[in-house]
């Protein structure tokens, strides 16, 4: 099903770039996504029937929220060629989600070109696990989703860092709001997943469960807005951080998004009608997400609070709910609410 609609939505796309004069190079696979290694200094693209294939599979997205992360990456590739959204990553939205397993770097890599049977492809955007020349799949899947977070926040056109470095660190550090919304969306899906893998008291570890005792904590933390209180070097105080700290800490916009991953309903105006036609189930809270992010304002840096303006003014009937949740984890009122 994967497979078919998006062999749909890349005949789309291709029916409105013949009228442009401009194709997209495509890798083609028979898997839903492309894997890429190193090969000297190149990237090249694996074979369909390279064990590493099945592997991948096997290890990495037989966790199910990391398999809806990659489906939610590809489901909004095919809702930009519906919609005929605008983006500057065509190359991307026609292609597969590449994701190059032994590269140095972990999350966004820029202007890649991958060698494949076809020639040479370039994709704007590839997904980096940052393994280093090894093949460690148990590694690959820890470092999945703070790989794929500031992929899709790329995918949607927010605009990230320079400094890739900046968007690793302690959670309970204050940064700025743009680097906070980064970290702090990554924190999320890393603390869901978490929180899914959690072993209930007495149970068996199941088969391939990787969250370990700080992963847990956490998910423990960013759950429970553990990150509002400031800290003393890496100790947290009984001191709550001023609304002002708390936008710029990347562990309390987690939770701000890992809450609203969980209280954000299915509900969509009609309009987003062929956005939404891309996502099935519980990917549809994702998908709204994403649309909002797509809808922040380019000139004037990211953050939370410019994510929520942009989520409020896409699904007006969540406003209150947006509000009562930002006053629950930062402590005050939205300003743009305030002056409406």
């Amino acid at each position: 099903m994967r497979q078919h609609r998006l062999s749909v939505a890349i005949f789309m796309l291709c029916g409105i770039l013949f009228w442009t004069g401009c194709f997209p190079g495509v890798l083609h696979t028979d898997h839903e996504y492309v894997l890429v290694v190193e090969q000297g200094q190149r990237l090249m693209q694996l074979a369909d029937d390279d064990p590493l294939y099945a592997q991948f599979d096997e290890i990495v997205l037989s966790d199910p929220d990391l398999d809806r992360l990659l489906i939610v990456y590809e489901h909004t590739t095919e809702a930009f060629i519906a919609t005929n959204e605008p983006t500057a990553l065509s190359q991307t939205i026609a292609n597969l989600p590449v994701i190059v397993l032994d590269g140095s770097q972990v999350g966004v890599l820029r202007d890649v070109t991958v060698g494949s049977d076809d020639g040479d492809i370039r994709v704007e955007l590839a997904i980096g696990l940052g393994l280093g020349g090894a093949r460690d799949l148990a590694l690959a899947r820890q470092r999945f989703a703070p790989a794929m977070a500031p992929a899709l926040l790329y995918l949607m056109g927010v605009k990230l860092p320079d400094d890739e470095d900046s968007l690793v660190g302690p959670l309970y550090e204050i940064t700025d709001a743009t680097t906070a919304l980064a970290r702090g969306f990554a924190a999320a899906l890393q603390a869901l997943d978490a929180r899914d893998q959690r072993i209930p008291h007495g149970a068996a570890e199941p088969e391939g469960a990787w969250a370990d005792a700080s992963a847990i904590q956490m998910a423990d933390l960013v759950a429970r807005n553990g990150y509002r209180y400031l800290y003393d070097g890496t100790v947290p105080t009984d001191d709550l951080r001023s609304m002002e700290q708390a936008v710029q800490t990347p562990g309390v916009v987690a939770t701000y998004f890992y809450r609203l991953f969980d209280r954000a309903t299915g509900y969509y105006p009609q309009h987003h009608m062929l956005w939404f036609a891309n996502y099935e189930g519980d990917e549809v809270v994702h998908g709204k997400l994403m649309l909002a992010l797509g809808r922040m304002p380019r000139g004037e840096p990211a953050s939370i609070d410019v994510f929520i303006d942009a989520y409020g003014e896409t699904f007006p009937s969540e406003r209150d709910a947006l509000e009562t949740l930002y006053r629950e984890t930062f402590g005050t009122a939205l300003s743009w609410n305030e002056a409406r």
